[in-house]
């Protein structure tokens, strides 16, 4: 593989990074303001050209490519659930996305949950929602839990 190779994959993968976030945010069938300058923030920290990401906006591609390295899993995996929780609500749907490529990412479900904990107290701590919103989330947490592991 020549060096352009190397950009193209590069690219793709972070095309790829965008697509997947995209997904999960459309999954319910509407974009938040928080969900669309999250997306753009991640773009533009991996540079890629606008018009590219505009193009991902309205692409229909459900197939991924799962990260290899161990880092970057981890980060898509940490960007999905911040991505899934910036409305300060848990949908089902987006959820279950997020399990599904977890399980490619080839992580234990309770490492959705976690995260999922972290982000609900990182909002709490920082004063983004109040002490009863967190508690309807951790609720609304674990009946989703419940529902989902138990299909």
């Amino acid at each position: 593989m020549g060096l352009f190779g190397l950009f193209k994959k590069s690219k793709e993968e972070k095309l790829n990074y965008i697509r997947i976030l995209f997904e999960l945010a459309n999954i319910d069938n509407s974009f938040t303001l928080d969900e669309i300058e999250t997306i753009s923030y991640q773009a533009l920290k991996l540079k890629l050209k606008k018009s590219d990401v505009l193009k991902l906006r309205y692409e229909n591609n459900n197939e991924f490519i799962v990260p290899k390295d161990e880092t970057k899993k981890r980060e898509l995996l940490s960007d999905m659930v911040y991505l899934m929780m910036v409305d300060k609500f848990l949908d089902e749907r987006e959820y279950a996305f997020c399990i599904k490529i977890m399980k490619k990412l080839g992580f234990p479900k309770v490492m959705l949950d976690n995260l999922i904990e972290k982000y609900i107290n990182m909002f709490t701590q920082s004063g983004e929602i109040d002490p009863i919103i967190s508690l309807l989330l951790r609720s609304q947490h674990e009946i989703l839990k419940e529902k989902i592991y138990n299909q």
